[in-house]
């Protein structure tokens, strides 16, 4: 009989009244529930208070000391400034900063080993060259230690020139048969670009010539200019929205073009552990955008053929790095080149070389605040007693 009443349903009495004690314990869930939530929004918003007074204080004080490192920069340099003023009355203010810079001492040390050694190879690619009437100009940083001291600014170790893509592909074909130097094609997925870099085939001597890339074009003018550079805005959000189909590029980051040469800056990239199938693969897909957008630039009338050009452009598949620098220039202020002192020997630069260097420093020379940021090598390279050997002996002959 109590096993059938176990089978038999509760009364209705019961029911109500266990209906009852579980609506009891439900909204007592409920409000112990809402007191956690609510205590949980407070402590939320005491953190966040906190979060918003410790990131506003940390960044009022960082906005502090960087105006006043600023200001007391500022100062010095016009300190300088006066007191050389007061030296040579008859400068002018651009000639009196140049007088600081060619007054500033040269690097030392592992530093100044590596200017040494991309001098002797930036001489080398002078000679090749000159050999087989290839223009370039100097660039950069590098333009502006060349004419404030025909030499390396303190802190730069490396060389920047331009060259016409057409000169380009000849010299890379020159160095594709040269038994001790080369060139290294390598596609860069962090900017989305193409790097040229010249270098010895010695692989103990790290350092290199950066080239970038430059295309004939028919007028400098600065809606060309805009929309040029709209398109290499375009381009790299192209490559950004597409990256889900370069996944080695993803990967690896840089890619080596399988017939080029091995140097990739300071980047622990080996080239010899690249897939070249894989890469090519993929580099053959990021050769068709960058085709596309050249397209592009030729339909829009921006680029055009040598013949009818009266500007120069910086290649849309260079590194993108100074979007507020013009991009369109007139041709005559990059031809002819001229030849400038630089260290024991002499290379070119622009035709109007002062022109440029305005224009892409306005104010130069001046310290930038990035000094401490310009090494392109691997300090721990000079771990390698072979590696500094080599650079010595590279020097020296």
């Amino acid at each position: 009989m109590s096993q059938l009443k176990k089978l038999l349903p509760v009364s209705s009495r019961s029911f109500r009244a266990m209906e009852k004690y579980l609506v009891e314990q439900n909204q007592i869930l409920k409000d112990e529930l809402s007191a956690i939530r609510e205590q949980q929004n407070r402590l939320f918003a005491r953190i966040e208070q906190a979060d918003f007074g410790i990131n506003g204080n940390l960044n009022a004080k960082y906005d502090a000391l960087d105006t006043s490192l600023k200001t007391e920069a500022e100062r010095n340099k016009l300190r300088m400034e006066a007191l050389l003023r007061n030296a040579y009355p008859n400068d002018t203010p651009a000639e009196t900063r140049r007088r600081i810079f060619s007054l500033l001492p040269e690097a030392e040390g592992n530093t100044r080993i590596m200017q040494k050694a991309n001098a002797r190879l930036m001489f080398e690619l002078d000679a090749i060259c000159s050999q087989a009437r290839l223009p370039y100009w100097t660039a950069y940083g590098s333009l502006v230690g060349t004419l404030s001291r025909n030499s390396f600014i303190p802190w730069d170790d490396d060389i920047d020139i331009c060259m016409m893509r057409e000169d380009a592909e000849k010299l890379a074909s020159i160095c594709s048969n040269d038994p001790d130097f080369q060139l290294t094609l390598v596609y860069d997925s962090y900017v989305f670009c193409k790097q040229l870099r010249f270098s010895s085939r010695d692989e103990n001597i790290p350092c290199f010539v950066d080239v970038s890339i430059w295309d004939w074009a028919a007028t400098p003018k600065k809606v060309k200019d805009d929309q040029l550079r709209n398109l290499r805005l375009e381009l790299m959000d192209m490559f950004a929205s597409e990256m889900k189909d370069f996944p080695y590029w993803s990967e690896r980051k840089l890619l080596f073009s399988p017939n080029s040469g091995s140097i990739a800056q300071c980047i622990p990239i080996e080239r010899k552990d690249q897939d070249d199938k894989a890469a090519k693969k993929e580099i053959d897909r990021i050769e068709k955008l960058f085709s596309t957008y050249q397209e592009k630039a030729y339909d829009a009338g921006i680029l055009c053929a040598k013949d009818n050009a009266t500007a120069v452009a910086y290649g849309l598949d260079n590194i993108y790095d100074a979007p507020w620098r013009r991009i369109l220039w007139p041709k005559t202020m990059m031809f002819p080149q001229k030849r400038h002192p630089f260290e024991n020997g002499a290379i070119n630069v622009p035709n109007d070389a002062y022109a440029v260097a305005d224009e892409c420093y306005p104010g130069w020379p001046y310290l930038p605040n990035d000094i401490l940021g310009h090494n392109h090598f691997a300090e721990n390279a000079f771990n390698d007693e072979a590696t500094k050997e080599a650079l010595l002996q590279f020097i020296e002959n």
